[in-house]
């Protein structure tokens, strides 16, 4: 059978809702109740063996195209956009325009440590997040990826009212857009968690966890 017959077929079985599938070598079919008629049980019989190369060379394809980790050079090169952020900021020192900042509220109990944990294994998985930027002997930028070692996700109570807290949370928020990064020193990664207690200051369920990285290390969408 040629292969666009077959994938018109399998199309059509699945805006029926019927899905297939190859479990060793055997094909398992799965439909709604109703739906799996005789004329389409025939059909199915008739096209099994069409339908199992189909799925088995689909299975060979995938796992011959899975990414292998490659470990990175000493010396990276900058992407173009990269490159036009790093002469930016030699031009503009100082500049914060390029910094990326944002508050995501948490209701509810929250355990900081296991915040914490969340970022450390986030930190340790994406490079972006370790790298760094540098120049060669002969002026030209490149990055540089660390190994982890360890990530802080700075705490802070902040008591007062729920008008006080919020304008406070506000403020720290301003203060992250407008803190610097160094792209030589890094990080270029921040947290930070703003824990606002109720009047009592015994029980809090609400929180602010801030977030700020620089544009060079991140899609700014």
């Amino acid at each position: 059978m040629a292969l666009t017959n077959i994938v018109t077929f399998l199309t059509e079985i699945r805006e029926l809702d019927i899905k297939l599938s190859l479990v060793n070598g055997n094909l398992k079919i799965n439909a709604p109740q109703g739906v799996l008629t005789k004329e389409i049980k025939l059909q199915l019989q008739d096209r099994k063996g069409d339908i199992v190369e189909f799925f088995s060379q689909s299975k060979w394809q995938s796992d011959n195209k899975k990414i292998s980790r490659v470990e990175n050079p000493d010396s990276i090169p900058l992407s173009f956009g990269q490159q036009r952020l790093w002469f930016f900021e030699q031009t503009n020192p100082g500049s914060i325009a390029n910094n990326m900042a944002f508050g995501i509220r948490l209701s509810g109990l929250l355990n900081a440590s296991i915040i914490q944990q969340v970022f450390d294994e986030l930190v340790q998985r994406h490079e972006a997040l370790r790298t760094t930027f540098y120049v060669d002997d002969e002026s030209v930028p490149y990055q540089r990826v660390s190994d982890f070692s360890d990530f802080t996700v700075q705490t802070m109570m902040v008591k007062g009212s729920p008008t006080q807290q919020e304008e406070k949370v506000d403020a720290l928020l301003a203060k992250e857009i407008k803190t610097r990064f160094n792209l030589v020193e890094g990080p270029l990664f921040r947290a930070k968690l703003i824990m606002l207690p109720d009047s009592s200051g015994e029980v809090c369920e609400q929180h602010v966890l801030i977030i700020g990285m620089h544009h060079i290390i991140s899609d700014a969408s």
